[in-house]
């Protein structure tokens, strides 16, 4: 067979060749969502969130929030200096590398929640997790409006295990 033939545009041999490459990339990217997965689980204490708004102006708040990532589940519980206390169980999935889909199960709060899956891209550096989630305004929002929420988080020992400290309160009421 010559190379002219192999890329003649009718060659249904090349089209069977693409697409095992499809099927053997997509089996190849399984274990690293596995492992993307696996790294994800556990307890992770909100070390600070910055919120980009539609006027350029950046927010950033320090807060004393856990988020719990547990088998397709993950629960958050925050506690508020004022007193203000926050819970919520989310569904999460992973998409694909760096990026998983929250939606929203439960919360106790009575502001109102986004409905349906939320996109969010993460990289797990050592023990840091950043999470970035690009919101979309509506062309009428306020200038004020937040486009972009970025949340680093670090991964805390459950209590008992080694090194647990009592930062790690928080994540025993959020055990999955």
């Amino acid at each position: 067979m010559t190379l002219a033939r192999i890329l003649a545009p009718n060659s249904g041999w090349r089209i069977r060749v693409c697409a095992w490459l499809g099927v053997a990339v997509l089996i190849m990217a399984q274990p690293a969502a596995r492992a993307a997965d696996a790294a994800l689980r556990g307890c992770w204490q909100s070390l600070h969130v910055a919120t980009r708004l539609a006027n350029g102006r950046i927010n950033h708040v320090h807060n004393n929030c856990a988020v719990a990532f547990g088998q397709g589940t993950m629960k958050t519980d925050c506690q508020f200096p004022k007193g203000g206390h926050y819970t919520s169980e989310s569904k999460w999935a992973s998409t694909q590398a760096g990026e998983l889909t929250l939606t929203l199960v439960q919360s106790n709060s009575n502001v109102k929640q986004p409905l349906g899956a939320r996109t969010f891209e993460y990289l797990i550096e050592g023990d840091y997790l950043v999470m970035r989630e690009t919101l979309s305004p509506a062309k009428d929002a306020p200038e004020d409006a937040p486009v972009e929420i970025t949340r680093v988080f670090l991964k805390r020992p459950a209590l008992g295990e080694p090194q647990a400290t009592t930062d790690a309160a928080l994540c025993s009421s959020l055990a999955p």
